[in-house]
């Protein structure tokens, strides 16, 4: 959609060789309240339409880096975050 070309800051590569651009945080944790170990947690977030046939254990390339899909989380909008490690 236009927003999300408005809003993207990555593009990931798909198993399939399929480029998606999409919104990648790569935020810092500290640990402290939410009782998660300190590190990084890693979040691409792109059209359902182009995520929808991955599955948990699969490669994506983003910005040239590769990561294996944790989790899977359609939003009911039209979006999906993949978390990645």
């Amino acid at each position: 959609t236009a927003c999300m070309a408005s809003l993207a800051n990555a593009e990931a590569t798909l198993p399939s060789a399929v480029v998606v651009s999409g919104i990648f945080d790569n935020a810092a944790v500290t640990g402290g309240t939410f009782d998660v170990a300190p590190g990084f947690i890693r979040r691409f977030i792109g059209p359902t339409a182009s995520l929808s046939a991955l599955t948990i254990g699969q490669a994506v390339t983003i910005n040239a880096v590769a990561y294996t899909i944790a989790e899977i989380e359609p939003d009911g909008t039209g979006l999906t975050s993949l978390s990645l490690k």
